[in-house]
């Protein structure tokens, strides 16, 4: 099996293009269909499930500024990697729906019923954060903290630390509808959980979030911040599991420790989508479609940095299947007996 960063390289140096790939083809998914599993096509994962279990299909497709804006060759594999690694190694009391790996992109999870809400936690003044107090909005955090600690939040310069994490939460929107960050107040009033409910999560998020940036430390990276979606368990009578993805490269803002201590912008380098973001804000097609897709020199730096943070907290170099030998539209193929069957019997 070839090594992936020799496929990057090879590509970017004009040899063969590394083929994406954009998700589960209807043929794919009718045998299940035909045995009453549901579907869903998320902005970059597909999901398929029956009774109390789930399988969730990590593709190519590449979201930035709640846009669809291309593909990626083998972020899927990388992500859904990085997840793997990090459900595994969760504390124990930091329940999950993750149950095992079925190939490079597939998880086996528990079912949940997907609550409305993502939970943030900030270690910096950086991002959407950032940008909101320098227009003054205010409302989504100002709650969450005591007048001594927003005065010094309000003071701070970009990319500085905050004397503690800020945790609130944002909306979750669906394809080309914008995350909105709201107060606890806010999630209350909408009916999105309950008080203990949303207590919990917070309480979840920010321990994922220390855990994760002792975690990345080690390996030379600063968690700057991350998100992290919770669900009720259809088994386990509503319990609170964390799903979706961890502290990847997606959902978490990454910086490398040698990138500066400094303040002012630029101090820090990005292992993280901000890469996308800034072409994009640069270009003047944040918050926009991207016809024809992203150029090669950007999907590039995404992919090898990508590629970096995978390998350096796996502690191995990351391999993947040839393109020439492989088997499109067969990623379920080789586990659709067992799946049907934990489908019937769930």
């Amino acid at each position: 099996m070839p090594l992936l960063k020799e496929l990057y390289d090879q590509w970017q140096e004009g040899g063969p293009a590394v083929p994406a790939v954009r998700g589960l083809t209807s043929q794919e998914c009718e045998p299940f269909l035909a045995r009453g599993w549901k579907q869903h096509v998320g902005k970059v994962r597909d999901s398929l499930w029956k009774g109390a279990f789930m399988v969730i299909f990590h593709s190519d497709r590449l979201s930035a500024a709640d846009r669809m804006v291309g593909e990626v060759p083998y972020r899927g594999e990388l992500l859904a990697a990085l997840a793997r690694h990090y459900f595994d190694r969760l504390p124990a009391h930091l329940s999950h729906h993750y149950i095992r790996s079925l190939g490079p992109r597939i998880m086996l999870c528990h079912r949940c019923d997907p609550i409305g809400l993502e939970v943030v936690v900030r270690g910096y003044r950086a991002g959407s954060f950032h940008r909101h107090l320098r227009a003054d909005h205010f409302e989504p955090y100002r709650e969450e903290l005591d007048d001594v600690t927003w005065r010094d939040y309000r003071s701070l310069p970009e990319y500085a630390p905050l004397p503690q994490p800020l945790v609130h939460f944002t909306t979750k929107g669906g394809r080309g509808e914008s995350d909105q960050a709201l107060s606890t107040s806010e999630a209350l009033r909408q009916g999105l959980g309950d008080e203990a409910e949303l207590g919990e999560m917070r309480r979840m998020a920010l321990q994922v979030f220390e855990w994760g940036r002792l975690h990345y430390l080690r390996h030379g990276w600063i968690l700057a911040d991350t998100k992290v979606e919770f669900g009720r368990s259809q088994a386990e009578g509503g319990k609170l599991l964390i799903m979706d993805e961890i502290l990847t490269s997606d959902c978490s803002r990454l910086w490398r420790l040698e990138g500066g201590g400094g303040n002012q912008a630029g101090a820090f380098q990005s292992w993280d989508k901000d890469i996308v973001r800034h072409y994009l804000a640069f270009q003047g097609q944040l918050g926009s479609e991207v016809a024809g897709g992203l150029p090669l020199e950007v999907v590039y730096k995404l992919a090898i940095r990508y590629l970096e943070v995978c390998e350096k907290v796996m502690g191995s170099s990351f391999s993947v299947e040839d393109p020439k030998d492989s088997k499109a539209d067969q990623w379920l193929e080789p586990y659709r007996e067992e799946l049907l069957k934990i489908g019937d019997n769930s």
